[in-house]
């Protein structure tokens, strides 16, 4: 992955990234300097379910790293991780 991060916040989105929406922009302000950590979301349910809930949340904030379907799904910069699916 060329634009790799030494830290990574892995997070689940419900009841963690929902509602409280002050605390979720400080995050992604915090996240943003310095680009010293990406965000990676993980959730149970499927990647067309996350992406509904992610379309309430700031237009600013773009995860392009999901761990979806019990972890059968992976994303990584945006991208289906195919191989990760095959296994």
């Amino acid at each position: 992955m060329s634009d790799s991060l030494p830290w990574c916040l892995v997070s689940d989105i419900d009841d963690t990234l929902t509602g409280d929406t002050e605390a979720l922009v400080a995050l992604l302000e915090c996240s943003g300097q310095d680009r010293l950590f990406r965000i990676v979301l993980n959730s149970s349910r499927p990647l067309t379910s996350v992406q509904k809930t992610l379309s309430g949340f700031p237009s600013s904030f773009v995860p392009k790293d999901l761990v979806t379907a019990m972890g059968t799904e992976v994303m990584l910069g945006g991208e289906p991780v195919e191989e990760w699916q095959e296994r």
